[in-house]
């Protein structure tokens, strides 16, 4: 029975010097958190009186949310649907050519010959993120 009691008390004294651990580290918010964001980019012309307006559409893939940026009214237009560039097929407007590209963070509707300033269509949060199936690396101090 002393031995017992003996045991008891050790064991209770053990308890009470123990340290507790503290919770797991915390994550790091730089780090890639699951999936990268994914978009995919086209181009829509939607029928107005006397021709086309040319709107760019960018498409959230996980929230399906969609946006639509008009981008200009066209009486000519052309699909190029032979060409095809890192981020979808350009359009020709006018004889303006237009297709999407990413800088300093931001999708982006490039115009040539440079006629027209690049168009802003979506900004992207730094970290992973694939548009048109393309792998980018959207830096902190990239991103605007």
């Amino acid at each position: 029975m002393l031995l017992q009691t003996m045991l008891i008390e050790t064991v209770l004294l053990a308890g009470a010097i123990a340290i507790p651990f503290s919770d797991g580290p915390q994550r790091d918010p730089a780090a890639a958190a699951g999936e990268p964001a994914r978009f995919e980019t086209a181009f829509e012309f939607a029928e107005i009186p006397g021709g086309y307006r040319l709107n760019a559409i960018v498409i959230d893939l996980a929230t399906g949310e969609r946006g639509s940026t008009p981008i200009g009214d066209c009486r000519t237009i052309n699909l190029d649907s032979f060409a095809e560039d890192t981020f979808g097929t350009p359009v020709v407007c006018n004889g303006i050519n237009y297709s999407f590209d990413v800088r300093q963070g931001q999708i982006v509707v490039d115009a040539s010959p440079g006629r027209v300033a690049p168009k802003l269509v979506r900004k992207l949060d730094p970290g992973h993120a694939l548009v048109n199936g393309t792998p980018l690396l959207i830096e902190t101090g990239r991103a605007k």
